[in-house]
């Protein structure tokens, strides 16, 4: 029986520790392509960690992050969103992809997210 619970455990140990570590890559949003490093680390069951413009050292946190399965979901927000920006990203292998909606002072806006684990 600890058999069979080591064997279904396993992969779900395995996409937490993989979910661990430093990611950069692009947000694009209308054709506008911005360079992001987000920093990720799995504690319990939250999903915790900060994001942020790459080569900038102000980063803001990420909040009411989760992972379900291979989808991770989190939020982000700083002084020029007026909601929450959310995040929906698959993790595949070493990337994270997906997309990012929220609002900003101008309206609605939505982007796409390719994020790649520093290293590989």
């Amino acid at each position: 029986m600890l058999r069979l619970a080591a064997l279904f455990f396993a992969p779900l140990l395995l996409f937490a520790a993989s979910i661990n570590g430093d990611w950069t890559g692009i947000v694009q949003v209308n054709g506008v392509r911005t360079l992001v490093h987000v920093h990720l680390a799995r504690r319990g069951a939250d999903l915790v960690g900060q994001i942020g413009r790459e080569g900038e050292s102000s980063q803001v946190p990420i909040r009411h992050g989760r992972i379900e399965g291979s989808i991770v979901y989190f939020q982000a927000s700083n002084d020029q969103t007026k909601t929450p920006m959310q995040f929906r990203l698959t993790l595949i292998g070493h990337r994270l992809e997906g997309d990012m909606t929220g609002q900003i002072e101008q309206g609605k806006i939505t982007g796409q997210v390719r994020l790649t684990r520093e290293g590989h």
